[in-house]
C-alpha cells in the first residue's frame, strides 16, 4: 500500500489533513521569514519535497512534525539565499532579526505568558531572535515535545531546552518592559487631562 494512501483513507480525509497541515506549515514558514508571499513559496517548495521523500516517512503518526522540519529547514534555506543574493547584488540585505512534556503544569511563566493580549504576544515574539521565538512558538503554541522540537532543529534536546529558558525569560522582560512603558504613557495622559 502508498504511504500516501495509508496516511489519508478517503478522499474527504485527505482533503482536511492537507488542509490541516496546509496551514500549519504556512502559519511555521511565516514565523520564520515574515512575508506572506515568500513564506506561500516556502510551502510550495515543502509541499515538492514532501512528495518527493513521503516514502522516507517511516511513521505517519509523524507527519506533522516531519513536514514541520521540512518547511523549517526550507524557509531558513530561502533566508540565506536571499541574504547572499542580496549581498552579491550590493542591495540591503534581507535579514531576520538576528519538565518531562506528558506531565507538564502550568508554571508562572505560562500564566504570565497566558494573560499578554495576542497583539501584544505578537510584537513581542517579533523582537525576539529567530532561535528564540522558533523555539517559544514550536513549544506553546504547536505544543510539541522537546525530542521532536531538537529533530526538527537538528540540535540536541539540551540546546532545545537552553533555548526555551532564554527565551521566556526574554519574552518576560520584552512584554514586563511594554507593560511599564505603557502605565508611564497612561499615568502621563491622566496626569495632562487634569
Amino acid at each position: 500500500m502508498h504511504v500516501w494512501n495509508r496516511l489519508f483513507g478517503s478522499h474527504d480525509d485527505e482533503r482536511q489533513v492537507f488542509e490541516e497541515l496546509w496551514d500549519k506549515m504556512y502559519r511555521h514558514a511565516y514565523m520564520v521569514v515574515r512575508d506572506t508571499h515568500l513564506a506561500q513559496d516556502v510551502v510550495q517548495e515543502a509541499w515538492i519535497k514532501i512528495w518527493r521523500q513521503i516514502k522516507t516517512l517511516r511513521e505517519s503518526d509523524r507527519l506533522g512534525a516531519w513536514a514541520t522540519k521540512i518547511v523549517h529547514h526550507t524557509a531558513i534555506d530561502l533566508v540565506r539565499r536571499r541574504q547572499r543574493w542580496n549581498e552579491i547584488s550590493s542591495e540591503n540585505v534581507y535579514e531576520v532579526e538576528g519538565t518531562e512534556e506528558s506531565t507538564r503544569t502550568e508554571g508562572p511563566e505560562e500564566v504570565f505568558f497566558q494573560r499578554a493580549d495576542a497583539d501584544e504576544l505578537i510584537r513581542a515574539l517579533n523582537q525576539l531572535s529567530d532561535d528564540h521565538r522558533v523555539v517559544l512558538v514550536l513549544r506553546f503554541y504547536y505544543d510539541y515535545k522537546y525530542d521532536e522540537m531538537a529533530d526538527m532543529l537538528q540540535v540536541p534536546v539540551g540546546v532545545v531546552k537552553s533555548r526555551l529558558h532564554r527565551a521566556k525569560n526574554a519574552l518576560k522582560q520584552i512584554l514586563e518592559h511594554d507593560r511599564s512603558s505603557l502605565s508611564v504613557r497612561e499615568v502621563s495622559v491622566t496626569d495632562e487631562r487634569l
